[in-house]
This record gives structure tokens, sequence and C-alpha cells, in this order.
């Protein structure tokens, strides 16, 4: 009796591992690893040394796409698209592609969906409404360490900005100034919170107001608290600020002293960091950082005890478990407070990526579509997955509205345990473009990474790309990259998740 209960529970052990496993699963949103400058869906998009993310209330990612002098927009489908700025550095304010920017390095979104920017080498704070239209908040466009109204005031490359949603005030981390500004819109004034404002290198300090010192401070953020918290780059450390008398403390790591250790914060803490670049908050609380050259996300939580959340500290570009991952230099880190779902703009692998969804039983890896020689070919990698029930393949003509076009049968339908698995599922193509509902018998086959077993079931697919049932001639779709295809993966409970959507590729 005592083996059997020993038995049992080492296998609810192993399920619950395999489960909370698929959770811990960094991937790739948009963007494939080459640079460029590309409006389009998911892997298929390119960006230029994406810079920062911020989360507006649809769940729309906001980038400062720094090399493309833009910000772009990436909506919860995984469209990408240009926000603001036309690819080429000036300073115009407009609408749309008309407005321009130079460098910008940081960005936030506040309630009302306007989003502001630090446009760094332009040495000013931008606003976009949200209809597109670019206006100038505070900066001369002048250089320097400058105090004053808003539009005589000068910064010295700002690298982020924060909002006070209740007072209305902005705070702009001063790159090169090594300060900390507030701007007070209802007063018309610029003023220094914290720093010297003197543009000296190298120093490092707690204090009151313009006694501390801060080494190319590269993001802040309101926190949870009240506080407002600062990436120390340089100073490869956290500080705290209270923004009520301007107190400056390190809050995590040791100023002037880079290292990678894990441990406490505060006084004496045994914590350390290698330039931490972004900071952002969950709604737990727990402060999440993106390690620029420690090319990981390490996680601060509510007693100031740090940890490595993801990525091995190895610059590379791999999707992977959390531990596994590799990020290149990642600049930005956003969290959604909804979903629990974190954002990293991983600067020199040009991509934007993310944390898998919490407690889903899946996890997709590539999802790529062909038409070759008439036929439609969809692969797709389960790079986890367990109790999953079917998968739908769904196409688009505008990336937007999806119908379903085929059903596969998990490989992990029946099993408890974590498998990876490759799919493939082929119809011809001129037969799902017709507007009308028949019926095919096509080939599904499943690849398990583990067994390397192939299965061949008869599938019925009911197809239908409009979702209005009768069409005029008109919309069929005779070219292939009008066509958008995603995967819809159901898990034996009935929950749902969505891969990616991909654009398909004509041959």
């Amino acid at each position: 009796m005592t083996i059997m209960k020993s038995t049992c529970l080492t296998i609810v052990l192993i399920i619950l591992s395999a489960i909370c496993i698929q959770a811990q699963y960094i991937t790739t949103i948009a963007g494939n690893g080459s640079l460029g400058n590309v409006d389009d869906f998911g892997s298929n998009a390119r960006f230029n040394y994406p810079s920062a993310v911020a989360i507006d209330a649809s769940g729309n990612i906001y980038v400062a796409d720094v090399n493309n002098h833009s910000i772009r927009k990436i909506t919860p489908s995984g469209a990408v698209t240009t926000l603001a700025g036309n690819g080429s550095p000036g300073y115009v304010d407009g609408n749309g592609a008309s407005a321009q920017f130079n460098s910008p390095y940081g960005l936030t979104v506040d309630a009302a969906g306007n989003i502001y920017v630090a446009d760094t080498e332009n040495h000013r704070i931008r606003k976009i409404d949200p209809s597109g239209n670019v206006t100038t908040i505070a900066g001369s466009g002048i250089w320097g360490i400058l105090d004053g109204t808003l539009s005589n005031a000068r910064f010295y490359m700002p690298s982020s900005v924060a909002i006070d949603e209740i007072t209305g005030k902005l705070y702009v981390t001063d790159f090169a100034g090594h300060d900390v500004r507030v701007i007070d819109i209802a007063t018309d004034n610029v003023s220094i919170l914290a720093g010297a404002g003197n543009g000296v290198n190298g120093q490092y300090a707690d204090g009151v107001g313009t006694s501390a010192r801060f080494y190319h401070p590269t993001c802040i953020v309101l926190g949870p608290d009240g506080f407002l918290y600062v990436a120390d780059e340089d100073n490869h450390c956290i500080r705290k600020i209270d923004k009520s008398n301007g107190t400056v403390t390190t809050f995590s790591g040791l100023g002037q002293t880079a290292g990678s250790a894990n441990g406490t914060s505060g006084s004496g803490g045994t914590a350390r960091f290698n330039y931490p670049r972004s900071i952002a908050f969950d709604a737990a609380g727990n402060m999440m950082v993106a390690g620029y050259v420690g090319l990981n996300i390490r996680k601060i939580d509510g007693s100031g005890n740090v940890t490595t959340f993801a990525g091995t500290g190895t610059q590379g570009y791999v999707d992977a478990l959390y531990a596994s991952a590799q990020f290149y230099y990642p600049g930005g880190i956003a969290v959604n407070k909804n979903s629990g779902v974190i954002y990293i703009a991983d600067t020199y692998n040009h991509t934007i990526r993310q944390t898998s969804n919490i407690g889903l039983p899946v996890i997709f890896g590539n999802v790529f579509a062909e038409v070759n020689n008439g036929v439609l070919n969809v692969e797709w990698t389960s790079l986890i997955e367990t109790n999953i029930s079917i998968y739908d393949v769904e196409a688009s003509k505008d990336g937007k509205s999806f119908e379903k076009i085929g059903t596969v049968i998990s490989k992990s339908k029946e099993s408890s345990i974590a498998s990876s698995n490759d799919y493939n599922f082929s119809l011809p193509f001129n037969n799902a473009m017709k507007g009308m509902a028949i019926i095919l018998g096509c080939i599904a086959f499943g690849f398990s990474k583990r067994n390397r077993f192939i299965t061949f079931g008869l599938l019925v697919i009911s197809i239908s790309l409009f979702a209005v049932s009768c069409q005029k001639s008109s919309d069929t779709i005779n070219d292939a990259t009008q066509l958008f295809i995603r995967i819809k993966q159901i898990d034996n409970n009935g929950n749902m998740n969505y891969s990616k959507v991909i654009k398909v590729v004509n041959k």
C-alpha cells in the first residue's frame, strides 16, 4: 500500500511538472532575427534595433524602433504596422508617416491611449495621440541640461519616460545628463528631480535631489508603491526615488559593481546586475529587469529577492524554456498585467519576444504556410503539448477575421505527458479559395519528435474563408500572398489557444 501511494504521488508530480513547464517558455511574436523595416504579420515583420516596449489597455504593443526612427504597433493578432515615423531621422510634428523621430529609445502609454516618447537624439519628449498625431511636449531640440519652460528646456539624450496618471506629471531619465527630470505640463515647467545634472560620467551616490548621482540612467517606471524606480545602467543597479522630495536610494545591486549573482536587495544585499537596461512591474508587484549585457531577464520579488527569470546569460537567439532561452542585448521589457504575459524587446536580435500563455497546455513553435504547385501546405510545431484534443487550421483574407479550413487530431490527445510534435496539413489551393463549403479528404501527418512515428488520418474539411456565406465572385482570392493562416489549439477541457498569424508564401 505504501509503495502504491508513493508511485501514485510520483506520477502526479510528474504530470504537474509537465504542466508547469508549459507555462515557462520564451517565444518570438514579431521579427525573425534579421534587421529591416517591414510592416507585416509575425515573423514576416522586420525591426531595426527595437529598444523599448509598452502595452495599452487593449493589449496592443508599441515598440520604439531606434534605427528605423519610428514607433511600431503590434496588434493582439500579430499585425505589425508603423504608427508614426517614416524610417528616416528628422524632427517633424505631424500625423503618422509625416512625423519624424531621431532614434527614439523609450516610450510609455497612459490610460487614455496617448503614447509618450523619449525622442533621444532630438533631445525632446514627444506625444502620439490615439489618432496618430505627433506633437512635442518638451525640449527645444538643443542638447544640454537646462530647466525652464517646456519649449525652452533642454534635455541631453532622454532615454525613457514615465507618467503619473494622478498628477499628470512626466518623469524622464536624461541618459547623458545623468539625471532624472520632471515635466509639469500644468505649470509649463521642466526641472531636475534627482541627479547633479552636470553631464559628468562615472558618478554614483545616494542622496537628496541634486546631491544624488546617476551614471547613464536608461529606464524609469512608477512602482505600485508610488515610488519611482530607475535602471541606473552603468552603475549596475536599480535606484529608488521618492518623487515628493527627490530622495534617492539604491534598491537593488551594488553601485559601480557589475555581476550576475542572485540574492538579496537593499543595503548589504548580495544581488548584482550587469548593465540593467529596462524594468517593469507585474500585477503582483514583482519587478522584471532586462539585463542588457547580462543577456537575461531577472526578477525582484516583493521581499527584494533577486532570481534569474529567463536566459542563459550567453548571447544568442533561442526560443526555449526560460532557463534555456537566449537573448542578444535585451533592451526593453513590459508586462501585460491582465494576462501576465511579459514582452521583451530583444534589441540585437531585432525581435519582440514574449513569455508563453499561462495555463494552456501547448506552446507553439514555428508555423509556416506556402502554396506550391497549386497545393496549400501548412506546417507547425508544438514545442510542448499535453492533453490537446485537436488543432483547427484557420485562414483569413485580412489577417483579422478567420474561418476554419481543416482539423488535425493531436498526437497528445490521450496523453498527460508533455511531448513535442510536428504537423503538416495540405489541400488544393484553388478549392480553398472558392467561397463555398466543400468536403475534401486530406492527409494529416503527425511526427513525434520522441517516437518518430507517422500517423495518417482522413480529415473532413469544411472550407469557408468568408464570414458571410454568400460573397461576390470578386472576393475570391487568387493570390496566395493575400491569405493568412493561424492554428487554433483546443484541449480536452475546451480551452483554446492560438498560434501567431503568418502570411502564406507563394512559390
